[in-house]
């Protein structure tokens, strides 16, 4: 039986730990499973509801509901909509985080 898995690669350009907030993707908007990696570490909010935009972003952090993650591992699967998902990198310079939605 073939693999009916579809990849959806997603790679964003993070601010440093000082900057906005910069949404995974903008383009899909729903639940998928997806993996995580960066050759530094980032951190990562999830607005749960409403207007997903850097701001509200932000207010997630602000309450302390951040998830950081190490640099040079792969984190996965995680369950994501990548509409409201943001991400930052963890220290005081931009960075890249890949993405893979499956």
């Amino acid at each position: 039986m073939a693999d009916s898995t579809t990849f959806i690669p997603a790679q964003v350009s993070a601010n440093a730990n000082t900057g906005a907030w910069v949404q995974l993707s903008s383009l899909n908007d729903g639940t998928f499973m997806g993996v995580l990696y960066s050759s530094a570490a980032f951190n990562m909010v999830i607005v749960p509801s409403g207007t997903s935009d850097a701001t509200a972003a932000t207010a997630e952090a602000t309450a302390n509901r951040v998830m950081i993650f190490n640099a040079a591992a792969t984190h996965g699967p995680l369950k994501l909509n990548p509409s409201r998902t943001w991400l930052r990198m963890n220290g005081a310079s931009a960075g890249t985080v890949h993405c893979i939605l499956m």
